[in-house]
């Protein structure tokens, strides 16, 4: 059986390690690099990260990751964003003043809001486990990324205090509710997908959402 190979993109702020553990876990042959000219060679692409978005956008520049990434969405291959790398993905963030983003999906990302609908304070940020639940109009059986998770509760590891916010409500696939708000989980458009969460710490059904990653 052939192992399907994933590039990881390394620019010094991703959890890099748990992702290429998970995915050699599910048989695949992940590579890390900093190399753009990896990511072009590659038809699966993974762009993790944590800290903050300034910093990632930052890194990601500095050795043209950023350009690479570009050309590999227009030519078609499959990208999945985690964590800060799904807000990268948008127009723009809002994190310490205003920066853009790759612009892959048009949108802005947000600092989730201090108080609910109902008044009460929340704390930010949002870490742990939340179950997602998906829009009206998302077609579970129909998104490769989903297969399977009509027969779960899937609950997910979340740690951010930013999330996106896309201009478009087609692009958004999954939310979860945080103490009463609502929170981006799973953004998508075309080739590019996004998760809020972290996948490679979220059991079996972020090893569930990676192997269909994967298979794609």
């Amino acid at each position: 059986m052939i192992r399907p190979e994933v590039l990881i993109v390394d620019y010094g702020v991703g959890n890099l390690f748990s992702v290429y553990s998970a995915l050699d876990y599910l048989n695949a042959k992940p590579v890390i690099s900093n190399n753009p000219e990896d990511i072009r060679k590659y038809q699966k692409v993974i762009l993790p990260g944590v800290g903050a978005f300034e910093n990632g956008m930052s890194a990601l520049k500095k050795n043209g990751a950023d350009q690479a990434l570009s050309e590999v969405k227009k030519k078609g291959t499959s990208i999945l964003a985690i964590c800060l790398g799904m807000q990268m993905l948008l127009d723009e963030s809002e994190e310490f003043g205003i920066h853009k983003g790759l612009g892959f999906i048009p949108g802005k990302v947000k600092r989730i809001p201090e108080f609910n609908q109902s008044g009460k304070k929340i704390k930010i940020p949002h870490i742990g486990w939340s179950e997602i639940y998906f829009p009206d109009g998302v077609n579970i059986k129909s998104n490769k990324y989903l297969l399977g998770f009509e027969k779960l509760r899937a609950s997910f590891y979340f740690v951010h205090s930013y999330q996106a916010k896309p201009n478009d409500l087609n692009d958004t696939v999954a939310n979860c509710n945080y103490e009463g708000i609502e929170i981006t989980a799973i953004i998508q458009k075309e080739n590019v997908t996004g998760c809020q969460f972290h996948p490679e710490k979220s059991g079996k059904s972020g090893l569930l959402l990676l192997e269909n990653f994967i298979s794609i």
